[in-house]
């Protein structure tokens, strides 16, 4: 069994959340409800990419002018086990 690593409510999560360039900041969110024909996924591991990497650095314009607003939280690919299934519980497909 894991260590939790600090207290976290009930229904809530913690994530590492860029608040701005070369800061981040360990912050608590809710968990949300999954609407019908989705789950939430209870995350173990999230990698980051290169374009994370240079969010990281200040680089906040990107893909076509966009510029990001902080604060972020990074990463998406992501590692887990469903822990809920919106709706009745049933799907009739499941897409990874």
């Amino acid at each position: 069994m894991r260590k939790r690593l600090c207290n976290v409510g009930p229904r809530r999560a913690l994530a590492a959340t860029l608040v701005k360039p070369g800061q981040y900041e360990l912050r608590e969110y809710p968990l949300p409800e999954p609407g019908p024909g989705c789950v939430l996924v209870k995350m173990e591991m999230s990698g980051i990419c290169g374009t994370d990497k240079h969010t990281f650095q200040g680089y906040v314009t990107q893909y076509g002018d966009r510029k990001l607003e902080f604060p972020i939280i990074q990463g998406h690919e992501n590692v887990g086990t469903i822990a809920a299934i919106g709706g009745d519980g049933r799907t009739r497909t499941l897409r990874v």
